[in-house]
């Protein structure tokens, strides 16, 4: 049984799949690339090798995978995330930015792409950019249907630290400390650092 599932690239995919949610990332990518080998379009594992490669912090080569998976599959909304994701780490904002409008394009209900986006813009200094894709964020993380099991601080933090590059310190103030009602520590600290006096 063992040689005639060895030739079957979905066999080794299964195994890349839990290995990647194991968090066994190098075995996820070994396993993986068995897939390839046997099925060279096998879009499923590049794309979650890419992802593996991703969790490792090889996001150059990550951002190879998942091109493969663009190329065949140009709606596929996560690949464009982790590749903007890919491209944020390694400090291309405006690529980053081009790649979450991409997955926002494939799914304007996706809260991450916007909340990504917005870190991107905000280091580019595209404030009103960015404080208009954080407050879009928070909308949808309000809804039943939304994606986050409970609301990320970071759409707070990203959106104080936006009100403060334009003037609003006050409305920063508000937004951490809606961050740190949530649990973040960051918060507290950007409360006690901004805010003690007002």
């Amino acid at each position: 049984l063992k040689s005639i599932t060895s030739k079957d690239p979905s066999f080794y995919f299964r195994l890349g799949e839990e290995n990647y949610y194991s968090h066994n990332f190098e075995e996820a990518i070994k396993y993986c690339s068995m897939a390839i080998d046997l099925k060279p379009e096998y879009l499923e594992a590049y794309e979650r090798r890419g992802l593996a490669k991703f969790e490792l912090g090889r996001f150059k080569e990550a951002i190879q995978d998942l091109n493969k998976v663009i190329e065949q599959k140009p709606f596929s909304e996560l690949a464009y995330f982790y590749r903007g994701h890919c491209k944020d780490k390694l400090k291309d904002y405006q690529s980053a930015i081009i790649d979450y409008s991409k997955t926002i394009e494939n799914d304007p209900t996706n809260e991450c792409g916007y909340l990504y986006r917005a870190n991107s813009k905000l280091m580019l200094k595209d404030f009103h950019g960015a404080l208009q894709d954080c407050t879009k964020c928070i909308e949808l993380s309000k809804k039943e249907s939304s994606n986050f099991d409970y609301p990320d601080p970071d759409i707070y933090i990203i959106r104080g630290f936006t009100k403060k590059a334009l003037g609003d310190i006050n409305g920063a103030c508000e937004d951490w400390k809606s961050a740190e009602d949530i649990g973040s520590d960051k918060a507290t600290d950007l409360l006690k650092q901004y805010c003690i006096n007002i």
